[in-house]
């Protein structure tokens, strides 16, 4: 069964890659995540302050951001330092935010 219309003369979507990317924002924690990360390169120690949770539970969170193609992670020396893949993770979380406003 194809997911998209028949009609549709606009570019094919791949609904699993973008079902997977839609999961990986399906938390509050990672939202916050990508609004952190648009301000600034941040490590997941900062990261963890900025949230109020663990080390442990942002790395997790990172990792599924990361698995979903939305954040890059960059090494320098010791520091591992974590950005936004691209600028249109911003836009769509954005969307999102304006979407929910009630």
């Amino acid at each position: 069964m194809a997911l998209s219309h028949v009609d549709d003369p606009g570019p094919s979507c791949d609904a699993l890659g973008t079902a997977d990317v839609l999961s990986a924002l399906a938390s509050p924690h990672r939202v916050e995540i990508i609004r952190l990360l648009d301000e600034h390169e941040l490590a997941v120690g900062e990261l963890a302050t900025g949230l109020g949770i663990s080390v442990a539970n942002t790395s997790h969170h990172l990792v599924r951001l990361r698995t979903a193609g939305l954040v890059t992670s960059r090494r320098e020396g010791t520091r591992v330092t974590n950005r936004l893949a691209t600028s249109d993770v911003t836009a769509l979380v954005r969307a999102a935010c304006d979407l929910a406003r009630p």
